[in-house]
């Protein structure tokens, strides 16, 4: 049985970048050209079934949060860590880029 899940914009890569945790089995999904190129990072635990989106707390523009994902325990406290990318989040170069990491993954 499959679920389907549509991203919030057209065009906008909903997810061209995925990780699936090790430990609670929850899904990150990308969506980096999201709300003008902003990026979203949507969180979904099948458990409870809920299904969370996040944004950057960066201000810049056309950064592409959520372009690069990984999940996996860091710091080795049995919880999952994140690692996000943002490709573009410089503001001196629009090439440049942002990695995001977050000690024990974002909360539900």
């Amino acid at each position: 049985m499959f679920m389907r899940q549509f991203g919030g914009d057209d065009s906008a890569n909903f997810g061209s970048a995925i990780s699936l945790t090790d430990i609670r089995n929850e899904v990150y999904i990308g969506e980096p050209f999201a709300e003008h190129e902003q990026g979203l990072l949507y969180h979904w635990d099948p458990r409870g079934k809920k299904f969370n989106c996040h944004r950057s707390t960066l201000e810049q523009g056309h950064q592409r949060f959520g372009s690069n994902i990984m999940s996996t325990d860091l710091d080795g406290d049995q919880r999952t860590d994140l690692v996000v990318t943002s490709s573009h989040a410089s503001q001196g170069s629009r090439l440049s880029g942002v990695v995001h990491i977050a000690l024990t993954a974002i909360d539900h």
